[in-house]
């Protein structure tokens, strides 16, 4: 996403690629506890149980899933809220702990994956269960000396873990990408495949794939070229399905059931944001349409979706959001309407990062607590009168997924070092039978 970066925003996130899959790794299934070390000469799938996460002396935990500030006050909320209580069914966690710290999460039902902010283990993608109570690294790519490797952008879904792969033409994240490659692992075996693969243009490739989206049988890329910007989609084979050409910046793009929804605008070089922008759904028999305006963000599950809109931010290049707010809407997505408040009210700043599925829709509300902002969990689900917004135990966090029913998500405890975190997950179910009760 050229520029996205630079917003203030959690979001949830260029060679010539090879269209045949070439299997890499074959592993037994990577459930946590049983996944063994085999690997190839470019990454090797990775046991969980050698590698566990850093625990810390558990924070204070009330009886409920959340609610346990201390002295602080509660922030203004927007909405009702609710407390899930603990139990075996209604409210699962892992952690807490220091490290990894979680980038980006993702999950099908009660499993989940994620790659890691730290420097040194960019290249570790973890996988857990949490149901099991179960956490690993299920596979690291090999690094060199002269080449560092990043795992970019997992995604779980229909039995897969796909994710992006980009290897930096040095021994640091700041050079250059040098080439990339998309992979997937079959969770029911744990074999590894490369879907597809290239060379960025600066080292003699076609593009860069800077992002990826996937949901369950296709795989949408955005893709850096050297003079313009594409959308490609592929199958799990690696066969294309389809390459959609925009002459805008790309900042964010969905996959939804009857083909893909994206919003793009201009790119200020200086201020390394984009602005003017527009919403976008493409379909195969009718191509790019335009359906919305000063849309950023955006996230979609079947054939519902929801989006961030700014007009104030839009209209400017300043690099910030100003008022942004969540949209949703089913196809054909132009009777969207508003599910988070307006800037002015009860003290709400914005929404800090959102995910769509299952039916629902899942952000952080970022709304005042006390002289700071605290982020709330906050869900809808169409046919609710309003969205609800649920009790967390974190000061603060971005990172939310709803898929296979469950919604997941992860704390931060406090501003003070050693950071903890823990990831939580409760069905949607739950939260229904409390928001009905």
């Amino acid at each position: 996403m050229a520029g996205a970066r630079a917003l203030a925003i959690a979001l949830v996130i260029s060679g010539c690629g090879s269209n045949s899959p070439t299997t890499t790794t074959s592993t037994p299934s990577p459930s946590p506890s049983s996944v063994s070390t085999v690997g190839s000469p470019s990454e090797q799938a990775a046991s969980p149980s050698s590698t566990e996460p850093v625990a810390t002396a558990s924070p204070s935990i009330g009886l409920a899933c959340g609610d346990s500030r201390g002295s602080y006050p509660e922030p203004q909320y927007a909405f009702a809220h609710i407390s899930i209580p603990l139990g075996s069914d209604a409210c699962q966690n892992i952690g807490p702990f220091t490290h990894p710290q979680i980038k980006y999460l993702t999950n099908d039902g009660s499993r989940i994956a994620f790659n890691s902010v730290d420097y040194e283990n960019d290249g570790d993608l973890w996988y857990g269960d949490l149901m099991t109570k179960s956490i690993g690294i299920v596979y690291q790519a090999k690094e060199s000396t002269s080449l560092r490797v990043a795992i970019v952008d997992p995604q779980l879904a229909g039995g897969q873990l796909v994710w992006l792969e980009a290897t930096h033409a040095g021994s640091d994240v700041e050079k250059p990408v040098k080439e990339w490659s998309v992979k997937a692992m079959d969770l029911a075996t744990g074999a590894v495949k490369i879907v597809t693969e290239g060379l960025t243009p600066r080292y003699g490739g076609h593009s860069e794939v800077t992002e990826i989206r996937f949901d369950g049988s296709r795989i949408a890329m955005l893709e850096s070229l050297a003079r313009d910007w594409q959308i490609e989609i592929r199958d799990l084979s690696g066969k294309v399905q389809a390459m959609i050409q925009t002459s805008q910046d790309p900042f964010d793009v969905a996959l939804v059931a009857d083909g893909l929804l994206y919003t793009a605008g201009a790119y200020d070089v200086t201020m390394g944001t984009v602005s003017h922008t527009h919403l976008w759904h493409w379909t195969p028999s009718g191509g790019s349409r335009q359906i919305g305006a000063a849309a950023y963000q955006i996230n979609a599950a079947a054939d519902q979706a929801a989006w961030v809109v700014d007009p104030i931010a839009d209209a400017e290049t300043g690099g910030n959001f100003q008022a942004p707010r969540l949209y949703t809407g089913a196809a054909p997505y132009t009777g969207a309407q508003p599910i988070s408040p307006a800037d002015s009210d009860t003290g709400t700043k914005g929404i800090d990062g959102m995910a769509c599925g299952s039916g629902g829709v899942a952000w952080w509300e970022q709304e005042a607590w006390g002289q700071a902002w605290h982020d709330v969990l906050t869900i809808w689900q169409p046919g609710w009168s309003s969205p609800v917004q649920v009790d967390t135990e974190g000061s603060e966090s971005y990172e939310v997924s709803v898929r296979g029913d469950w919604l997941v998500w992860s704390e931060e405890f406090g501003r003070d070092d050693p950071l903890q975190e823990r990831i939580r997950g409760v069905p949607l179910s739950v939260l229904t039978s409390e928001h009905s009760g």
